[in-house]
């Protein structure tokens, strides 16, 4: 199986966006996608497109793929999986990570709740757990240990250290990889950093200014000792401020 996974930027670059996804639609089995959003008015894009269609638009793209939302705010933002239909999806939820749903003030951006979504999945008889996260995110401290952010990294390991199947932990943690709140997740879950493993050292777009000369870490994907992993790679499409990740994979 494979899984793409990606920030999709709130879609400001929708049309490339869709031309991505679309040439993806045949040969993936998973997209979990991070800032998507679902019915939110009055927000354009770079295209002039309103975001408010990005996860319809996306779903009528992969007509062969079941699509599973999970909004942190009024039903409209947050995290997205798209599951072939070959899959059969024996559970799916989310859980909060970072104060509660619906809990956004405009006048703070840093108000965002945060949430992780997971499919519990079943292929050729092997069951999965895929996690998708988008993770804490606060512009005066960047992507560096704060309290919120090690209490974030321990709900995380809690769930994932009681699940007792194969899992996978994939999306855009917001963490650098030298601080405490990465330190949980790399040494308490029994689970490998495929970031780290392959030297990958940037999986922001180049193309895109506002991180530059800032560290470049923010995608992430761990993997228990059951998954094997045929390939783990960022791919370079200019679809969004974030670069998309590809994990292809089987059960030992």
């Amino acid at each position: 199986m494979n899984i793409i996974s990606l920030n999709a930027w709130e879609g400001k670059l929708h049309k490339d966006l869709l031309t991505f996804v679309d040439a993806k639609s045949t040969t993936t089995d998973i997209f979990c996608f991070q800032e998507m959003c679902r019915g939110v008015s009055g927000i354009k894009v770079m295209d002039d497109r309103s975001v408010a269609t990005l996860y319809d638009d996306i779903q009528k793209l992969l007509p062969d793929h079941v699509g599973y939302f999970a909004p942190v705010q009024s039903g409209v933002f947050e995290l997205a999986m798209f599951i072939h239909k070959d899959i059969t999806v024996t559970e799916h939820d989310d859980f909060l990570v970072y104060l509660e749903r619906d809990a956004f003030d405009p006048s703070d951006p840093n108000s965002y709740p945060r949430s992780v979504q997971y499919s519990r999945i079943q292929k050729d008889g092997k069951e999965i757990l895929i996690a998708n996260l988008h993770g804490l995110w606060k512009r005066d401290v960047n992507k560096m240990d704060i309290p919120e952010r090690i209490k974030q990294s321990e709900i995380i390991r809690d769930f994932l250290n009681a699940i007792d199947t194969p899992k996978i932990l994939i999306g855009d943690y917001n963490l650098l990889p030298d601080t405490d709140s990465m330190a949980i997740l790399d040494t308490e879950m029994g689970m490998k950093n495929l970031i780290a493993e392959y030297g990958i050292t940037n999986t922001r777009n180049p193309n895109y200014s506002a991180y530059y000369g800032a560290p470049h870490f923010a995608d992430y994907c761990h993997v228990s000792k059951e998954i094997y992993v045929r390939d783990f790679k960022v791919l370079p499409d200019v679809v969004s401020d974030h670069q998309p990740l590809l994990i292809d994979f089987s059960l030992r």
